[in-house]
């Protein structure tokens, strides 16, 4: 069941939208869909890039670490 989502628009708009044969329900939802989707995954983009950027603090760790040890062994 859907739910009912009301906007005012400005009444030459609506003369303009009277004028073209398009479903504008479907045109409003592919639309909101389309940017939610756009939404989502710019937040997986930024979830993935703290990721990747904590794995490469732990690299750079692990790394000069290892560096230590084999200069503290000579």
């Amino acid at each position: 069941m859907g739910v009912v989502l009301s906007i005012r628009i400005r009444s030459d708009l609506k003369e303009k939208m009277k004028k073209y044969k398009i479903d504008w329900k479907k045109e409003i939802e592919q639309f909101i869909e389309n940017r939610i989707k756009e939404l989502e995954a710019e937040e997986k983009k930024e979830k993935i890039e703290k990721l990747l950027e904590g794995m490469k603090e732990k690299d750079e760790g692990f790394a000069s670490s290892v560096v230590r040890l084999e200069r503290d062994s000579l």
